[in-house]
């Protein structure tokens, strides 16, 4: 009698001891899975995070204005229609002169403007030298406008050589606007009444101009 009491008391000691692992065994499991859905949470926030800023710069667009400004007032210019741009935000605009951005690294940029006083009827010879030398990329799918700034009776006469030149030279800039002028009240400036919001304009109708794909 007393071999079996002491064989049903080991028994349910056997017993009680394996529940209590399955117990234990069963609260670790529950704890593993709070805390791997709440760290795979936060990882696909992360993640999405990080697709978010990719998908944003990817669609940002990014412009060039190559400009030359010998006494200012092209360099004004070309700001007003940088902040134009920038005016509808998710749009980045780099100002340089001729040289100012090698003619390689132009394949970044989806939009390129080219702005120049009027000097002697005709483009500044760095401005037209720098389109020689973007021939020699072979840009393609890119964007762009031209601008220029001049005296008197000279209206337009330095853009429409610069549209003819990127037509002939550079066929891979598609020009999306026709070319502006900015009356200067003097050979030295400044540019009249009215023209840096002119310039402002500008910007904002070619950033309307450009598709987002």
């Amino acid at each position: 009698m007393i071999h079996l009491l002491c064989g049903a008391f080991e028994h349910y000691a056997d017993v009680r001891s394996f529940l209590r692992t399955i117990m234990l065994i069963a609260y670790l499991l529950c704890f593993i899975c709070k805390h791997t859905n709440h760290l795979f949470s936060q990882v696909q926030l992360r993640v999405g995070n990080a697709n978010k800023r990719r998908i944003q710069i990817h669609l940002m667009k990014r412009v060039a204005i190559i400009y030359e400004s010998l006494y200012g007032n092209t360099r004004q210019i070309a700001e007003e229609i940088r902040d134009g741009l920038r005016e509808s935000g998710n749009i980045e605009v780099r100002l340089a002169n001729p040289g100012g951005i090698h003619t390689d690294k132009l394949c970044d940029y989806d939009i390129i403007l080219f702005g120049s006083p009027n000097h002697n009827q005709a483009p500044t010879l760095n401005i037209m030298k720098y389109i020689d030398r973007v021939s020699i990329v072979g840009l393609e799918n890119k964007f762009g406008a031209v601008f220029d700034t001049y005296t008197g009776g000279n209206e337009g006469i330095a853009t429409k050589k610069l549209e003819k030149t990127i037509k002939e030279k550079i066929p891979g800039i598609t020009l999306v606007i026709d070319g502006v002028s900015f009356k200067v009240s003097g050979r030295k400036g400044p540019l009249i009444e009215g023209e840096t919001e002119r310039a402002r304009q500008m910007g904002r109708t070619l950033r309307e101009k450009i598709p987002e794909e």
